[in-house]
């Protein structure tokens, strides 16, 4: 189940331009979403706490990231941090993280 998900939280990374995990009641979440999404439609979220998935998730993305509390945003596969981190880039540099081309696949 571990490496299902670990796999998961990777696959989703590299697959999805802009990625926020987070929990279904947290207001910081719920901010750091409403930003994104007001920049890109296209936002995958995922709500640890609603499917059984948190602790695995949670022990895994803060060995990733060292951070420990959500939300962790990535954009293009960067780990961008919480919400907080989030709101310090300044909108047009932001828009440019999200807007960038990935890097091709070796």
């Amino acid at each position: 189940m571990a490496a299902e998900l670990k796999s998961k939280v990777d696959k989703m990374i590299e697959e999805n331009r802009v990625v926020v995990i987070g929990k279904s009641w947290c207001g910081f979440c719920r901010r750091a979403r409403g930003t994104l999404e007001r920049m890109v439609p296209d936002v995958t979220n995922w709500d640890i706490d609603t499917d059984g998935s948190e602790s695995v998730v949670q022990d895994y993305l803060h060995k990733k990231t060292g951070q420990r509390t959500v939300p962790f945003v990535f954009i293009n596969g960067e780990f961008i941090g919480g919400c907080d981190d989030l709101h310090r880039i300044p909108q047009p540099q932001l828009k440019q993280l999200i807007n960038k081309k990935p890097a091709p696949s070796s």
